[in-house]
């Protein structure tokens, strides 16, 4: 009996990225016409515009430093990369959550549009998922492309279910943005408990070896993380434009169709990314 020919270990790495990705797609577009159902368009509307800030922010939070994860493989560089990481991550979010505070106090009209809920935990949002994103490069420099594709599940399957469950509460917009956290966290637990990556304590002020660090790969923060953050505010401008034109409802739904629309692409794009 003939036997197919095995696919090389490239396509293989890719096919188990893209199964996660997929899962971590396909629940929140699936829930999507229940979660429409359960709260106004106005709530799904300002939980998408909160999602861009967070998913901006975090690029700055992490300096693009994850990305020095993947060329070094010792692991007490790798426990200096998480230290840095940490430290941005966490000066980022306290910055982040008191501009949102004072931006609101101020009667800045963008931030009259979100509740304070929302505000209020942009910084934990943009926290999460730079420390998030952070493992999932840890887990790509050790191939353990499966370990964070069962992570991202995760993260999706909890999202969806907290947030339904908080919905059906009565909790509204709020019961979006607490759903989201929930599943960031969850996610971040099973990440770090799957992958075991190296204990990185953190101090009040960078140390001389994370110092050392962030001179050593300098090229990211002075080079990559402008152009990230540039294409990150580009993608994210329009659904922006439209909240602070026409208001949270058309940004919701501006929301939702480029999603579903973008997603098959961004999909095999990012997973062949990732294993490259």
């Amino acid at each position: 009996m003939t036997q197919l020919p095995q696919l090389p270990q490239f396509w293989r790495q890719v096919v188990t990225v893209l199964g996660g990705a997929l899962g971590a797609q396909a629940l929140p577009l699936l829930a999507a016409p229940v979660l429409t159902r359960m709260c106004t368009p106005e709530e799904m509307g300002a939980y998408s515009v909160w999602l861009g800030i967070v998913a901006l922010s975090a690029i700055g939070a992490t300096l693009r430093m994850e990305a020095a994860m993947i060329l070094d493989h010792e692991t007490e560089h790798q426990r200096t990369c998480f230290r840095v990481v940490f430290y941005s991550a966490s000066i980022a979010a306290l910055l982040l959550t008191l501009g949102a505070t004072a931006a609101r106090l101020a009667g800045f009209s963008p931030a009259l549009h979100l509740p304070w809920a929302a505000l209020l935990t942009l910084g934990a949002g943009a926290w999460l998922t730079a420390c998030t994103q952070t493992t999932y490069a840890y887990a790509t420099s050790h191939n353990a492309f499966g370990k964070a594709a069962h992570a991202k599940v995760v993260t999706a399957a909890t999202i969806v279910l907290v947030q339904l469950l908080l919905l059906y509460a009565g909790l509204g917009g709020a019961g979006l943005v607490a759903g989201h956290l929930a599943g960031l966290l969850a996610g971040y637990a099973t990440a770090r408990r799957l992958l075991q990556p190296p204990r990185a304590p953190i101090s009040w002020l960078p140390d001389p070896a994370q110092r050392a660090y962030l001179h050593r790969h300098q090229a990211f923060w002075r080079f990559s993380l402008p152009s990230n953050l540039l294409n990150g505010a580009v993608s994210q401008l329009p659904l922006f434009l439209i909240g602070m034109r026409h208001g949270v409802l058309a940004a919701g739904l501006f929301a939702l169709t480029q999603r579903v629309l973008s997603a098959p692409v961004s999909l095999l794009a990012a997973s062949v990314l990732e294993v490259f």
